[in-house]
């Protein structure tokens, strides 16, 4: 199962390892974030610290339950990077057993946020891409 959102400046993808959106809290999900540059230009990024992309892991009313970011330390350091025509670069993540055991019953949802900005003109380069989970007991 795949999330993929167009709505910014460039496209994102959200894929499971799973494959199907069903996942097991006795297992690890190792989940990944593929951005792609879908224009004819490069794109120059600007990221306000050495995180490229986060994931949260949220209720279905929003409530966050984890984020990757909470077990990481980050450079503060600002960077800049270019994303050529047609390139894409890919983030991956895992989720611990621990995070997806408190996932409700109801299901939950996965938000991958892209860290970047666009240099040219500040705005946000990838808007977040949601994708719906269902906890297989």
């Amino acid at each position: 199962m795949a999330a993929i959102d167009n709505s910014g400046l460039l496209q994102g993808t959200l894929t499971l390892a799973a494959g199907d959106g069903v996942v097991s809290a006795r297992v690890p999900l190792s989940v990944t974030l593929t951005v792609n540059n879908p224009h004819a230009y490069p794109v120059a990024l600007q990221y306000d610290s050495g995180m490229t992309a986060d994931l949260w892991l949220m209720t279905l009313q929003g409530q966050r339950l984890w984020a990757w970011s909470n077990e990481m330390r980050f450079t503060q350091a600002l960077r800049q990077s270019r994303l050529g025509p047609g390139q894409s670069l890919t983030v991956t993540f895992v989720i611990p057993l621990k995070a997806l055991a408190v996932i409700p019953a109801t299901g939950a949802r996965l938000e991958a946020r892209f860290m970047a900005r666009s240099l040219a003109d500040n705005r946000v380069a990838l808007q977040p891409v949601v994708l719906p989970l269902t906890v297989q007991p």
